[in-house]
C-alpha cells in the first residue's frame, strides 16, 4: 500500500495563539470518568482513504472522517465525502494542483482548522460543514487526548512520523514508540476511541490503527478538539464542557 503523509510540522504561531482546550474544561462541574474502552468505530468510515493514498490530504482526510462520525451520531445519517470533495478543500487551503505534482505539499493543521470554522468542509451535496471552534490539546498529553476523544467523539491527532510505522501498519500491529527510528514526515488521523487494550484507536489510510500511549508522548506534535454543532443532540453541551464560555468568547471576537 501506498502510505502517503501530509502533514506540516507543527507552526509555532499557532502554537502560541491557539484556544486551548483547557481553558474551557469546566472545572466547576465533574468532568466524566473516561471509561477503559470506548469508541463509535462503527460510525466512521474508516475503509475510504479519501485520495489520502495518492496525495498528501491527510488532514482533509481526516476532517471527512470526523464530520461523518458527527453527523451520523447526531442525526443518525452520515453525510457523504468524495476524493475530489476532500481535494477541492486541500486546494483551497494549500494551492494544490491536480495537474502539478510538486503542489502537493501538504497542510499546516492551524490553517486547516480556520478553514474548517470560517468556510467549512464540502461535502457531495455541496453543503459546507464548519465547527464552532478548533481547541488546541496538550502536546503529548494522554490523558488530556482521552478525555477529549472522549467529550468530542473524535478528535484530530497530529505527529510526526517514525519509519516505524509503515512495518507496524503493515502488519496490523499498534504504532508503538521505536528508539532510534528517523522522522519521515507529518501525519493527521481521526483519533475516536480506546480498545481493550488500552490503546488509542484511529482511522487511516483505509483502515483502523491501534496507537499506544508512549507513541502519543514521543511522536504528537499538535492535536485539536473540534467543537461540532452536528455532534451536539439538541444544542446540548458535552459533559463537563463549558460551552457558555466558549460562546461568550467568540461572541467577543
Amino acid at each position: 500500500m501506498n502510505l502517503k503523509f501530509g502533514k506540516k510540522p507543527a507552526s509555532p504561531a499557532h502554537l502560541v495563539h491557539s484556544l486551548k482546550l483547557s481553558d474551557f474544561l469546566d472545572h466547576a462541574a465533574v468532568l466524566p470518568e473516561v471509561p477503559a474502552m470506548f469508541g463509535r468505530e462503527r460510525s466512521v468510515d474508516v475503509q475510504n482513504m479519501y485520495a489520502n493514498d495518492k496525495w498528501g490530504c491527510c488532514v482533509f482526510a481526516g476532517a471527512a472522517h470526523e464530520t461523518r462520525l458527527w453527523s451520523r451520531e447526531g442525526t443518525g445519517t452520515p453525510v457523504t465525502f468524495t476524493d475530489d470533495n476532500i481535494l477541492a478543500d486541500y486546494s483551497a487551503v494549500t494551492g494544490f494542483n491536480l495537474n502539478d505534482p510538486s503542489s502537493d505539499q501538504g497542510t499546516n493543521m492551524g490553517d486547516a482548522a480556520k478553514y474548517r470554522q470560517t468556510v467549512g468542509v464540502v461535502d457531495a451535496t455541496g453543503k459546507r460543514h464548519r465547527v464552532a471552534a478548533a481547541l488546541l490539546l496538550h502536546k503529548g498529553d494522554w490523558d488530556q487526548h482521552m478525555v477529549a476523544a472522549y467529550i468530542f467523539e473524535a478528535i484530530g491527532f497530529g505527529f510526526e512520523v517514525p519509519a516505524s510505522i509503515n512495518d507496524q501498519f503493515a502488519e496490523g500491529k499498534p504504532w508503538d514508540m521505536v528508539p532510534g527510528s528517523p522522522i519521515v514526515g507529518g501525519h493527521y488521523v481521526a483519533m475516536f476511541g480506546r480498545n481493550s487494550h488500552g490503546n488509542a484507536v484511529a482511522s487511516t489510510w483505509g483502515g483502523e490503527t491501534a496507537i499506544t500511549r508512549p507513541f502519543v508522548e514521543k511522536y504528537n506534535d499538535e492535536s485539536y478538539a473540534y467543537i461540532s454543532e452536528e455532534m451536539l443532540r439538541s444544542g446540548t453541551s458535552p459533559r463537563g464542557f463549558d460551552m457558555p464560555k466558549l460562546q461568550a468568547y467568540l461572541a467577543s471576537l
